[in-house]
């Protein structure tokens, strides 16, 4: 079964959620089998740093798998724009 996906009106890209997401932040582990890697890292300056590990099931779209690509965006909880 094919995802309905949102069409933005500023060209042929195609908006849809991921589906399988998974996220993952903090230092490396497995969990359910499944190795997720640290995602904290120590700057020169001393500062430590974190980012977000995420994956999800390839979408079987036609776009994507003849040579597109998948497009990220995000924002915080509460923002706008």
């Amino acid at each position: 079964m094919e995802r309905v996906c949102a069409t933005e009106q500023r060209g042929q890209q195609r908006l849809c959620s991921a589906n399988g997401l998974t996220l993952y932040s903090g230092p490396a582990t497995i969990i359910n089998g499944i190795d997720f890697p640290s995602t904290i890292t120590y700057q020169p300056s001393g500062v430590y740093t974190n980012s977000l590990y995420a994956t999800w099931q390839t979408p079987n779209d036609t776009n994507v798998v003849q040579g597109g690509y998948v497009e990220i965006q995000y924002q915080l909880a509460g923002a706008s724009g």
